[in-house]
Formats: structure tokens, sequence, C-alpha cells
């Protein structure tokens, strides 16, 4: 969003287009306060279109599939996109199997029972109920 909004302001005339897999922003490291009940989540998820519309790029929903970089195309869930200059970033993704390799059933335990919540979805609100059932840790 950054990289967008600035390259519009250098370069008016130039088309710039966002393509985000997420429909609103999380600020990840503001979540910690929001595990624990110091802000409430309007603190932490932004809108990302009004930034957009104030100024000036495009933004798209969508995943992106692939890119092919000799004929400059960006593939997307909703169609190909052609460009002429692009940046990347590449976001935070987990990857269990860095951890587990082919063990499926490890990695969707782990998932399951240990949430990274290293995405803003489902894994952050088990989480955050992880942390309200936590009843304090046995004594030895």
């Amino acid at each position: 969003m950054t990289a967008a909004r600035y390259l519009r302001e250098l370069i008016p005339q130039a088309e710039v287009v966002l393509l985000e897999r997420n429909p609103t922003f999380w600020s990840g490291p503001m979540s910690n306060k929001w595990l624990i009940d110091i802000v409430d989540t309007d603190f932490l998820n932004h809108d990302m279109l009004s930034p957009a519309i104030k100024y000036g790029y495009t933004l798209v929903h969508t995943e992106v599939i692939g890119i092919e970089r000799d004929t400059k195309t960006v593939r997307t869930a909703k169609g190909n996109i052609h460009y002429d200059y692009l940046i990347l970033s590449g976001g935070i993704r987990n990857a269990y199997d860095a951890w587990f390799g082919n063990d499926l059933r490890a990695a969707e335990y782990t998932r399951q029972h240990f949430p990274n919540a290293y995405e803003p979805n489902a894994e952050m609100l088990a989480l955050k109920q992880k942390l309200k059932d936590f009843k304090g840790a046995l004594s030895s």
C-alpha cells in the first residue's frame, strides 16, 4: 500500500494496481495488545479501499497464482494482468512442510493445537481463545 501510494505521488500519470489477497489490512505488530484485550479489533483491522481511492491507485482483491516474467504477466484468480514494472511483497505464509515434511497429520495437528497466528484469520481467533482459556501452568 505504501509503494502504491508513493508511486502515484511520484508518477501521477502511471497506472498503479495493487493486488491483495486479504480483504482488509490487519496490523500484526499491534496484535499482541488485541490478544490480551487492551485494544479492540477495530484498532488492528483497516479498510484497504479507502486509501486506494484517496491516493488514486487501483486495488484488486485476488490471489496471485503465478508470475510470468518473460511476458510481464501476473496470473491471478481473476485473470491475467500485464505490467511494465512489478513490485513484490511476499508477505507471510505458514510453512509446516519445513518442519514436518510430508507428515500431513503432524502438520495439521500442530496447526489445530498450536496456532501461530501469523496471518489474520481463524488462527488469530483460536490463539486468543487459547489465551483466555489458559488457567496457569502446572506446578511440579
